[in-house]
Protein backbone atom coordinates (compact mmCIF):
# COMPACT_ATOMS: atom_id res chain seq x y z
CA UNK A 1 0.00 0.00 0.00
CA UNK A 2 1.40 3.23 -0.58
CA UNK A 3 1.30 6.64 1.29
CA UNK A 4 0.78 9.99 -0.69
CA UNK A 5 2.18 13.40 0.89
CA UNK A 6 -2.07 13.89 1.40
CA UNK A 7 -2.42 10.46 3.13
CA UNK A 8 0.68 11.69 5.68
CA UNK A 9 -1.31 15.23 6.14
CA UNK A 10 -4.43 13.91 7.66
CA UNK A 11 -2.77 11.47 9.94
CA UNK A 12 -0.65 14.52 10.98
CA UNK A 13 -3.99 16.79 11.22
CA UNK A 14 -5.96 13.82 12.99
CA UNK A 15 -3.06 13.72 15.32
CA UNK A 16 -3.10 17.31 15.88
CA UNK A 17 -6.88 16.94 16.34
CA UNK A 18 -6.39 13.67 18.86
CA UNK A 19 -4.13 15.70 20.85
CA UNK A 20 -6.29 18.85 20.53
CA UNK A 21 -9.11 16.49 21.91
CA UNK A 22 -7.19 15.22 24.62
CA UNK A 23 -6.14 18.61 25.82
CA UNK A 24 -9.65 20.14 25.89
CA UNK A 25 -11.04 17.31 28.08
CA UNK A 26 -8.09 17.10 30.31
CA UNK A 27 -8.60 21.09 30.46
CA UNK A 28 -12.31 20.47 30.91
CA UNK A 29 -11.83 18.74 33.38
CA UNK A 30 -9.80 20.51 35.45
CA UNK A 31 -11.74 23.68 35.20
CA UNK A 32 -14.82 21.28 36.34
CA UNK A 33 -12.58 20.03 39.07
CA UNK A 34 -11.54 23.58 40.30
CA UNK A 35 -15.39 24.84 40.07
CA UNK A 36 -16.49 21.82 42.18
CA UNK A 37 -13.91 22.12 44.76
CA UNK A 38 -16.64 24.10 47.59
CA UNK A 39 -15.58 27.45 48.43
CA UNK A 40 -14.57 28.23 51.58
CA UNK A 41 -16.90 27.11 53.96
CA UNK A 42 -18.16 29.76 56.81
CA UNK A 43 -18.64 28.03 60.07
CA UNK A 44 -21.25 30.47 61.57
CA UNK A 45 -23.67 31.42 58.41
CA UNK A 46 -23.28 27.65 57.43
CA UNK A 47 -22.23 24.89 59.90
CA UNK A 48 -23.52 26.25 63.20
CA UNK A 49 -27.20 26.33 62.08
CA UNK A 50 -26.83 22.51 61.23
CA UNK A 51 -25.70 21.68 64.40
CA UNK A 52 -28.24 23.87 66.12
CA UNK A 53 -30.85 22.53 64.41
CA UNK A 54 -30.31 18.68 64.21
CA UNK A 55 -27.54 17.89 67.13
CA UNK A 56 -27.38 19.91 69.71
CA UNK A 57 -30.26 19.58 71.49
CA UNK A 58 -28.93 15.87 72.03
CA UNK A 59 -24.85 16.04 72.03
CA UNK A 60 -24.74 19.84 73.66
CA UNK A 61 -24.18 21.67 76.86
CA UNK A 62 -27.02 19.67 78.53
CA UNK A 63 -26.87 16.66 77.30
CA UNK A 64 -24.28 14.30 75.39
CA UNK A 65 -26.32 11.15 74.65
CA UNK A 66 -23.43 8.36 73.91
CA UNK A 67 -20.94 10.55 75.59
CA UNK A 68 -21.06 12.55 72.54
CA UNK A 69 -20.84 16.30 72.78
CA UNK A 70 -20.87 18.46 69.54
CA UNK A 71 -20.62 22.13 70.21
CA UNK A 72 -17.47 22.23 71.49
CA UNK A 73 -14.93 21.32 68.82
CA UNK A 74 -12.26 19.39 70.89
CA UNK A 75 -15.07 17.31 72.30
CA UNK A 76 -16.09 16.36 68.33
CA UNK A 77 -11.63 15.86 68.00
CA UNK A 78 -12.46 13.34 70.85
CA UNK A 79 -15.60 11.62 69.69
CA UNK A 80 -18.18 9.63 72.34
CA UNK A 81 -18.66 6.60 73.72
CA UNK A 82 -17.63 4.97 70.24
CA UNK A 83 -14.12 5.93 70.36
CA UNK A 84 -14.18 7.45 67.18
CA UNK A 85 -13.50 10.72 66.15
CA UNK A 86 -16.24 12.52 65.23
CA UNK A 87 -14.35 15.41 63.11
CA UNK A 88 -10.93 14.12 61.59
CA UNK A 89 -10.23 17.47 60.19
CA UNK A 90 -8.94 17.17 56.30
CA UNK A 91 -10.75 13.72 55.95
CA UNK A 92 -14.16 13.56 55.80
CA UNK A 93 -14.04 9.95 55.04
CA UNK A 94 -12.85 9.01 58.46
CA UNK A 95 -15.02 11.25 60.56
CA UNK A 96 -17.52 9.04 62.10
CA UNK A 97 -20.22 12.11 62.08
CA UNK A 98 -20.39 11.90 57.99
CA UNK A 99 -20.72 8.01 58.55
CA UNK A 100 -23.52 8.67 60.87
CA UNK A 101 -25.25 11.54 58.83
CA UNK A 102 -25.05 9.13 55.35
CA UNK A 103 -26.81 6.44 57.86
CA UNK A 104 -24.10 4.21 56.59
CA UNK A 105 -24.39 1.68 59.73
CA UNK A 106 -28.32 1.05 60.76
CA UNK A 107 -27.65 1.24 63.97
CA UNK A 108 -25.95 4.24 64.36
CA UNK A 109 -27.54 6.96 62.12
CA UNK A 110 -28.07 10.44 63.07
CA UNK A 111 -30.90 11.61 63.57
CA UNK A 112 -31.89 8.01 64.60
CA UNK A 113 -36.00 7.72 64.44
CA UNK A 114 -35.72 10.49 60.71
CA UNK A 115 -34.89 10.34 57.50
CA UNK A 116 -31.16 11.59 56.48
CA UNK A 117 -30.40 15.37 56.55
CA UNK A 118 -30.52 16.74 53.30
CA UNK A 119 -27.32 15.92 50.69
CA UNK A 120 -26.97 19.79 50.72
CA UNK A 121 -26.01 19.90 54.32
CA UNK A 122 -23.96 16.73 54.24
CA UNK A 123 -21.69 18.17 51.33
CA UNK A 124 -21.36 21.20 53.82
CA UNK A 125 -20.33 19.17 56.91
CA UNK A 126 -18.28 16.98 54.25
CA UNK A 127 -16.39 20.23 52.90
CA UNK A 128 -16.14 22.08 56.50
CA UNK A 129 -14.13 19.13 57.48
CA UNK A 130 -12.20 18.48 53.96
CA UNK A 131 -11.10 22.21 54.93
CA UNK A 132 -9.72 21.71 58.36
CA UNK A 133 -12.87 21.72 60.41
CA UNK A 134 -12.16 25.69 61.19
CA UNK A 135 -14.35 26.70 64.47
CA UNK A 136 -13.69 30.41 65.06
CA UNK A 137 -12.71 30.38 68.65
CA UNK A 138 -12.43 27.00 69.44
CA UNK A 139 -9.56 25.97 67.44
CA UNK A 140 -6.47 26.03 70.06
CA UNK A 141 -9.07 24.87 72.83
CA UNK A 142 -8.22 21.09 74.78
CA UNK A 143 -9.42 19.04 76.58
CA UNK A 144 -7.76 18.62 79.59
CA UNK A 145 -7.23 15.03 80.36
CA UNK A 146 -8.96 13.46 83.60
CA UNK A 147 -6.74 10.93 85.66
Amino acid sequence: MRTTALDGRKRTWLQSCGALYVFIVLSCSVMIGTSCLAAEIDFESQIAPIFEERCWFCHGEDEQESGLRLDLRAHMLKGGDSGLAAIVPGKPEKSYLIDVVKHLDPDAKMPPDEDQIPKAEIQLLENWIQQGAVWPGQMDTKLEESI
